[in-house]
């Protein structure tokens, strides 16, 4: 039960019993009593008020448990969202970087591919540095690849 609907418990109690309280009493004026039942009476208020303020206490103690727990529930839920979110942060970034990775693999050609390209690209005289450049490899790939395969001599 939310802490509204307990203070609003707590305040319907409050107000029976003071109804059954004045009830009694009024019923009791209408006819005299004797002195016994009077103060009868008036004991039997008397603990019935002191029961209502140790209910009124409990459930104000009650009330402030639940508020301490509450406060402490949403700090946890506001830590978790924290790293949450520092987490998902994380994550884009990675992704981010994965893509981008993924993006400049692309553009290297397989290895039969890119040999065929060094070839042709070195048959039509390039130097091994614009072979590197232009297929987006190693330059150290380019210079051993064609010293194990050099240009045939026409």
């Amino acid at each position: 039960m939310e802490i509204h609907g307990w203070v609003i418990v707590q305040t319907v109690i409050d107000f029976v019993l003071m109804a059954l309280l004045l009830g009694a009493l009024w019923s009791f004026r209408k006819r005299p009593l004797p002195r016994q039942e009077y103060e009868e009476v008036v004991k039997r208020s008397e603990a019935i008020l002191t029961e209502m303020k140790q209910i009124g206490l409990m459930l104000e103690k009650n009330l402030h448990e639940k508020r301490e727990i509450s406060r402490h529930l949403l700090d946890q839920l506001d830590q978790g969202l924290a790293k949450a979110q520092a987490s998902y942060k994380k994550i884009m970034d990675l992704h981010q970087t994965h893509e981008e990775l993924f993006a400049a693999q692309q553009k290297i050609l397989p290895v039969d591919d890119r040999q065929r390209a060094m070839q042709a690209l070195s048959a039509q005289g390039l130097t091994q540095d614009a072979i590197a450049r232009q297929l987006n490899i190693p330059l150290g790939e380019v210079e051993l690849f064609l010293k194990l395969h050099p240009k045939p001599e026409v």
